[in-house]
């Protein structure tokens, strides 16, 4: 377990069946057992079950305003407002700590302790302040900031503002770009089918490294006034093994690579971002996640549940298997 209090992941999936079964959608027994377990856990303080960016991306597809409010409703009261940052917003910081453990120095971030919080503010990971050009209304603001963000962050607020519709045309821009990258990475999955296995590997792990870690491992080098020569990886297990200590880096680029080695003869979705962003955060750093099939088996495939000491579960009822145990 990663601190005192279980985390628990649920799929966007997941959600949307407990919404069901809250509304009497969905009547069967077992899963109005695991609804109520759940709820119970949440409302115990045993369990959090954060939400995330990706999640209300997947939820504000849903074009059924009342549906839509309603998924809102049960994520919000069983997650009473915990939130995880999407790992994009923190992936930088892993690298940062990767080099300094390279050089035998302790981490400077405590990710496990800053990736979930409680509010609003924490579904897109940004901090928020309300400020105003009148020094009298600023000095106010100032005054009353505490009691300010703590009614933002309040259950209803966050509801409130999750169920407007400029929030949910927000993330409607997001669909076809997702659409568009679905069929540029296809593209790239079927050009480079000419490769060999090993020279797809070789090819993938050189390009992430270069790609998304270097930039910024070398910006951090640089203020740090660090030789580059004591922490750049040169040799393909280095380049493994500094993957494997940047937790959420390495899950990402496991399963991408996953995705589209082990299931050749399927079509990449636009959902396989949002879930490999879900898992990217989940996996690392909550003690249970509840995804897909597909990706729940490709992850354990790649052993990223035991090596980040993670329970991986494809359903539901799997889940209520295993806290029933």
């Amino acid at each position: 377990m990663k601190n005192n209090t279980l985390r628990i992941f649920l799929d966007s999936r997941d959600w949307i069946i407990l919404t069901r079964v809250r509304t009497g959608k969905e009547n069967d027994p077992l899963l109005k057992k695991i609804h109520d377990k759940i709820q119970k856990m949440s409302d115990s303080g045993n369990a959090i079950f954060p939400i995330s960016m990706f999640h209300l991306e997947d939820i504000m597809k849903r074009t059924d305003k009342i549906s839509r409010e309603h998924v809102i409703d049960i994520m919000i009261d069983i997650s009473k407002g915990w939130a995880m940052k999407p790992f994009l917003l923190y992936f930088k910081k892993e690298i940062e700590n990767a080099a300094l453990n390279r050089l035998g120095i302790n981490s400077m971030h405590n990710i496990s302790s800053e990736i979930i919080g409680n509010g609003i503010a924490y579904t897109a990971g940004e901090e928020y302040y309300v400020t105003s050009k009148n020094p009298e209304i600023q000095k106010f603001l100032d005054e009353k900031e505490d009691e300010l963000r703590a009614h933002v962050n309040s259950i209803e607020s966050m509801k409130l503002i999750l169920k407007s519709d400029s929030f949910a045309k927000y993330f409607y821009k997001w669909t076809s770009e997702y659409e568009k990258l679905a069929i540029k990475l296809e593209d790239n999955r079927i050009h480079k089918r000419t490769m060999t296995k090993i020279e797809r590997y070789n090819y993938e792990l050189a390009a992430y490294l270069t790609g998304r870690i270097t930039p910024h491992l070398g910006q951090f080098l640089w203020e740090k006034k660090i030789p580059p020569e004591r922490v750049v990886p040169t040799t393909k297990s280095d380049i493994e093994s500094f993957l494997e200590n940047m937790p959420a880096v390495n899950v990402f680029f496991r399963l991408i690579l996953a995705r589209d080695e082990e299931s050749p003869e399927r079509k990449i979705k636009s959902n396989d971002m949002i879930d490999i962003n879900h898992l990217a955060g989940s996996i690392p750093y909550c003690d249970i996640v509840v995804v897909e099939k597909m990706f729940a088996n490709l992850s354990k495939k790649q052993k990223l549940d035991k090596k980040y000491n993670c329970i991986v579960c494809s359903s539901l009822q799997e889940f209520y298997k295993i806290i029933s145990q």
